[in-house]
This record gives C-alpha cells, structure tokens and sequence, in this order.
C-alpha cells in the first residue's frame, strides 16, 4: 500500500514538473531568438557603415590624388616656362663670355676687356660685370676690382677650368658682389693658348637678384617658392621658401637626389625640421648645370579641397547617426516581436 501511495506522489510531481521545464524552454528559445535578431541587426549596421565610410573615404583620396596631380601639372609647366625664361638669360650671359673668350684667343690674351663693358657689351641688368684673369690667376683687365692673385688661383672657377678644358660654362656659387648687400654669381669660360694649354678664364658676373625678381611674379600661395638650383645643390637665385634663398646649400636633400637623376619630374618633400610638406617641380636647363624648381605647399594645394571633405565627413557621419537610430528601432521592435512568445510560454 505504502509502495502504490509513493509511485502515485512522484507522478503528481512529474505531472507538476513538465509544464514548468517546458515554459523554461520556450523562454530559452524566445531569448535565443530575440539575441540572434539583434545579432543580425548590428552585423547589418556594421557592414552599412563600413560600406558607408569605406566609399567616402575612397572618394576623398580619389579627390585628393586628381588635386595633387593638377597641381604637378601646374607646377610642371610653371617650371618649364621659367626654365625657358632662364635660359635666355644664362644664354645671354654665356655668350658675353664666349664672344671675349674668342677674342681673347684670337689677339694671343692681349686685350683688354674692360673695354668691352665700358662699350656696352654688359646690359647692366643680368651681366653686371667681367673680367680676364690669366694662367696665373692674377686679374688682367676687366670691370671689377683688383684682387690679390692668390683669390683669383684658389677660387672654384679658376681651379674648374685649369684641371682640364671641358668646353663647358662653369656657374659658380653665390658671392656678395661689391655692395655686402648684393650676390653675384659668376659664369666663366676657359681661355686656351695658341697650342691649347690654359691660358685662364673669362668671368662675367650676372645679378641673381634679376632671376628672383621674375620668379616674385608668380603666384604660389603662402610658403610657395620659385627658385634656380645648381645641380651641386646650391641655390642661385630664388623667391618664397627661406629653405630655398640665395646660397642654400641643398645637396644630399630628397630633391637634389631627384635632380642627379632625371632631367625634369616632380616630387613631395618637407624639408629636414619642416613640418610643412610641398608638392615640387624641377626642370634643368638645356647645356647648362642648373635647374629650375617650383613648389606649393600642401594647404595651398588643398585649400579648395578641404571645404569639400569637410562636407563629405559631415554627411558620413550624420548618415552614420540614422544608422545607428535605425538599428536601435530595429533591435527595440525585435524585441516585442518576441514578447508574445515569451508570454505564451509563461501562460501569462
């Protein structure tokens, strides 16, 4: 009798049991469900928005790299046209010193050139002065000063052309010229004996500032620059950037690497202890050891551009707002879908 009362007990219990482990199913269910809607809603949100700021953020940089290329454009041609405008003018000078160098030649060294500038042959703007200094380095006639032998034997033209004849112009670097406030850069030719040894040089002195003067009239913008290089490195006449002044000495820079290799091209540089990077042109002049450089500074660059990305971070990030709100409207509604069944499975 005990054995059937306590069979009957465990089944009332049983009984009692199952309708509990089935609501407790039902609202594992409902939850997993409810968790699993939500999963997809924010997945779906995370793929919109890197979609969103993935096409936005292509759309900048396309921007930006057609700006940067319209830019090495402008500055390419602006480099062209002044490396034109420059030649004519180093053309000019060289020939002043190839037209005495040949009379030179031609009278055995014995004239005097000064009386060439005193002529007229120097136009007094680019080509300031000239000169004849012999095997010796001591100056024989010309426009200049006097100076000590030993200044004329020990300077780079001197010692360029008595090594060895290379036929060439040799473009020396900045020197101040008689007023301290003013540079010269002095163009020299050698001058050959009747059996071809070194007879000494022709200089012609020629005002940098004349080079700077033109190169004022472009528009660069702030920390633009415009200026004439050496191909040693050192700046002969220039405009804008103080990096770039009369008398800088470049070489081993970035650009100057650019320059020992190709005859033209462009480039984006900052400066060593320059925050400022600038998109730079160059171009050499035909014959010559020298080149011209023009550059813009990244603000000045995308000055027009930065409006736009403005607008474009704007939008993507409003459209990353409605995003956002849509998906928690989503997830909210998710949520109630389920409360029926959760309900149902409480019996409420």
């Amino acid at each position: 009798m005990s054995s059937q009362t306590t069979d009957l007990a465990l089944s009332r219990t049983a009984g009692e049991l199952m309708p509990l482990r089935i609501d407790a199913a039902a609202r594992r269910a409902a939850d997993r469900l409810a968790q699993s809607r939500s999963s997809v809603i924010g997945i779906f949100t995370l793929v919109l928005l890197a979609i969103l700021w993935g096409g936005i953020l292509a759309q900048i940089g396309a921007e930006r790299e057609a700006v940067a290329e319209a830019a090495r454009r402008d500055n390419a041609n602006l480099a062209r046209a002044l490396a034109e405008q420059s030649l004519r003018g180093i053309k000019g000078a060289d020939h002043i010193a190839m037209f005495v160098k040949r009379q030179l030649e031609a009278a055995d060294r014995r004239l005097d050139v000064g009386e060439f500038a005193r002529g007229g042959l120097l136009d007094g703007q680019l080509a300031r002065e000239i000169a004849h200094i012999d095997e010796t380095g001591v100056l024989r006639s010309g426009s200049i000063g006097p100076m000590a032998a030993t200044a004329w034997a020990d300077s780079e033209h001197f010692r360029a052309h008595a090594l060895r004849d290379r036929g060439a112009l040799h473009v020396g670097k900045p020197a101040a010229g008689r007023d301290p406030a003013t540079w010269r850069v002095q163009l020299s030719r050698r001058v050959n004996k009747p059996d071809g040894a070194f007879g000494g040089i022709v200089l012609v002195g020629i005002d940098p500032q004349c080079f700077s003067t033109n190169y004022a009239d472009i528009e660069l913008g702030a920390g633009g620059v415009a200026a004439l290089l050496g191909t040693d490195g050192v700046v002969r006449a220039g405009h804008g950037w103080q990096a770039l002044s009369v008398g800088q000495d470049l070489s081993g820079s970035v650009l100057d690497t650019h320059l020992q290799v190709g005859d033209a091209g462009s480039l984006r540089a900052a400066t060593a202890g320059e925050a400022v990077a600038r998109h730079l042109s160059y171009r050499k002049l035909a014959g010559y050891p020298l080149a011209v450089v023009v550059g813009r500074t990244d603000a000045e660059v995308f000055a027009q551009m930065r409006s736009r990305e403005l607008r474009y971070l704007l939008w993507a990030a409003g459209a990353s707002l409605a995003l956002l709100l849509l998906a928690a409207v989503a997830a909210c509604l998710a949520r109630g879908l389920n409360a029926p069944a959760r309900d149902a499975g409480t019996g409420e």
